[in-house]
């Protein structure tokens, strides 16, 4: 095979491991191949990206405290605070389909529903006083979401969440 048909062939095959097209070990197996074995090593890629995922769930992470600033030492109006809030949420909720990796997407949708969690009993909070069976029929609906949500997408620290606030809610009620 001529240098110029390789060379296009190589590119191609980067071309598929990059936008993940086949698994990267096929793409390893075809690239040392057509290299005969003399294919420079790519780490650097990887140590960019792992870091710039370690800063994007930084900023996930750093959506709790805010959110918690923004509630209780801020003397925004209501409907700013739900603003901001949902914000955060929605925020959270894309960047939560845009990672591939399992364990970033489990953190992100772990801080998206205590997120939804802050602002749902915000706003109960608000609309209905700070009634304890409000708060403890909103904690309820939140578990009971949370159960849902793990059983139609087979996580089951959400349900195993769910349950315990549920029977936490279940305790204080009884005592």
């Amino acid at each position: 095979m001529n240098k110029q048909r390789k060379d296009i062939l190589i590119q191609e095959i980067k071309y598929w491991k990059e936008n993940q097209l086949l698994p990267s070990h096929y793409c390893d197996f075809l690239l040392s191949l057509y290299t005969e074995g003399n294919r420079p090593v790519e780490t650097e890629r990887k140590e960019k990206k792992n870091g710039f995922s370690f800063v994007w769930l930084f900023l996930c992470l750093l959506t709790l405290p805010l959110s918690l600033f923004v509630l209780y030492f801020t003397e925004l109006s209501i409907i700013l605070q739900t603003g901001i809030l949902l914000t955060f949420v929605i925020l959270l909720f894309f960047i939560s389909f845009y990672y591939s990796t399992k364990i970033n997407r489990v953190i992100i949708q772990s801080i998206m529903l205590l997120q939804i969690f802050l602002t749902t009993m915000f706003l109960s909070e608000v609309l209905f006083g700070p009634s304890p069976s409000i708060i403890k029929g909103t904690v309820v609906i939140n578990c009971l979401v949370w159960i849902v949500i793990g059983r139609f997408s087979q996580q089951k620290y959400f349900m195993v969440a769910g349950v315990m606030g549920c029977c936490i809610v279940g305790v204080s009620i009884f005592v």
